[in-house]
């Protein structure tokens, strides 16, 4: 119940990340899936969804940051 009342008191947020590139700022991007790209290569754990997600929000922060 209180996961389904989360879900709609936030439905309608937008994340941090999402802001950020929205006003073409550095994202967070490094910090947190960067962070587990680099343990999973640290105790051997692959992270294809991590990695690929890390890799198309560097594209978009290059278009604009460069």
């Amino acid at each position: 119940d209180y996961v389904c009342l989360v879900i709609e008191e936030t439905g309608n947020n937008s994340s941090s990340m999402l802001q950020d590139i929205q006003k073409n700022r550095k994202t967070e991007i490094e910090f947190i899936n960067g962070a587990l790209i680099r343990l999973g290569k640290l105790y051997d754990v692959s992270t294809p969804t991590h990695s690929m997600l890390y890799k198309e929000i560097k594209k978009i922060e290059e278009a604009y940051l460069c």
